[in-house]
């Protein structure tokens, strides 16, 4: 029972961190004259929708994914707005290209700060550090990452650095290169892996989840189409050839799309088998 309570914990503490990713490319978005049409924190059918002046605020039914969407030319010609040089309210592809960089890199930022407040946090306590296969045996249960454990000694910068590296960017890259992922979960095996270090070590929740919301917000920078980080490459090749590329930037969104459900399968895939086998095994 404690577990199942720690774990919704958990859920809604990364909920709050899509939230400030969707509110930080919203309030940048306003600031810079954009015009905020939608935001929505989760992923599948739609348990909450609401009105927040101009803005449609939404709540997925999977705790997965956040987005902020802008107003393009045609929509705000559709709301007869009346466009021009000087109209405080542009569509987000006239406004210049620093401005929207800007945009782009504010949600994934603001995971990024949160990540490191978190992993900063776990440097302040003095009773333990997360650790691949600790020496002195203290393994965490369950756990979706293999052999992870903490030792009794304080955490800091070296040691949660590590902890990313055999973590996040371990399980990303076996995820993509399509590597067995016996032992690892998905989502919600790290959630529950969170909630199980929270029970054993305080101190070890904040580095676990820390590196989840550091990785999440680095993975959203990586270069692939229909992350940020695509959005930011595209937007730096339309500056480098002064064209439009929607051509070349539909297709390769077609293919994003492609990879990230095959990403997504593998994750869901990885999740059903680790909870069976921590229910059956």
């Amino acid at each position: 029972m404690l577990l199942f309570l720690f774990t919704l914990l958990t859920i809604i503490a990364f909920q709050l961190i899509q939230l400030l990713y969707v509110v930080s490319s919203a309030v940048a978005g306003t600031l810079l004259g954009a015009k905020v049409e939608h935001c929505r924190v989760g992923m599948g059918p739609t348990l909450l929708r609401f009105q927040i002046n101009d803005c449609e605020w939404s709540l997925g039914l999977l705790p997965t994914g956040a987005s902020t969407k802008f107003a393009n030319e045609e929509e705000l010609l559709d709301e007869t707005m009346f466009l021009t040089e000087d109209s405080p309210v542009k569509p987000f592809q006239a406004l210049p290209w620093y401005s929207q960089a800007l945009m782009i890199l504010s949600g994934p930022c603001s995971s990024i700060l949160a990540g490191l407040l978190l992993l900063w946090s776990a440097t302040l306590f003095d009773g333990s550090h997360v650790v691949i296969a600790p020496v002195d045996g203290n393994f965490v249960t369950p756990s979706a990452v293999p052999n992870l454990g903490w030792e009794k000694s304080k955490a800091d910068w070296q040691s949660n650095s590590e902890l990313l590296q055999q973590t996040f960017v371990t399980f990303f890259i076996r995820v993509v290169t399509f590597q067995s992922l016996d032992g690892w979960g998905g989502f919600f095996g790290a959630m529950i892996t969170c909630a199980a270090m929270l029970m054993d070590s305080p101190s070890g929740w904040f580095s676990c989840f820390g590196v989840i919301c550091l990785g999440t917000g680095l993975l959203n920078l990586l270069p692939l189409p229909v992350l940020n980080g695509g959005y930011l490459l595209f937007l730096f090749l339309k500056l480098i050839t002064r064209s439009e590329l929607e051509t070349f930037i539909e297709r390769a969104n077609n293919i994003g799309i492609v990879f990230i459900l095959l990403v997504c399968a593998r994750l869901i895939y990885a999740d059903a088998l680790w909870v069976y086998a921590q229910l059956f095994q």
